[in-house]
């Protein structure tokens, strides 16, 4: 499942690409093939994580006076509910439904992302 929904980041590379944001659609490109190999072979783990980072880091240079504001922070509240308190709790991501949430989670993020470039 989680193969699939990591798919949903090719959404991603084709508007970062469309709106003039190379640096943004190579890291998307990146981790649209970092995370299905990840979700795969679990392989390449710290290297998803790195492409995370790098768009978050990216993503946050880009939303200097966006509109999107709000919606922008409350998708990344949900994908920090999702990923990091489900570690603590040990739910959602981490659960025993988790594989459910963490396609939740990409898709949550995917949207974030693509108010980022609107």
């Amino acid at each position: 499942m989680l193969v699939y929904s990591s798919l949903i980041f090719l959404t991603n590379v084709w508007s970062t690409w469309y709106k003039g944001h190379p640096i943004y659609c190579i890291l998307f490109c990146c981790l649209t093939l970092t995370s299905i190999f990840f979700h795969s072979y679990g392989c390449f783990a710290i290297l998803d994580k790195l492409m995370i980072l790098g768009i978050v880091l990216h993503a946050f240079y880009l939303m200097e006076n966006n509109a999107e504001l709000p919606m922008i922070i409350a998708s990344l509240i949900i994908v920090m509910i999702l990923y990091f308190y489900g570690w603590v709790v040990n739910e959602y991501c981490f659960g025993i439904e988790g594989d459910r949430w963490h396609a939740m989670l990409h898709l949550v993020s995917s949207f974030g992302h693509h108010l980022v470039v609107i």
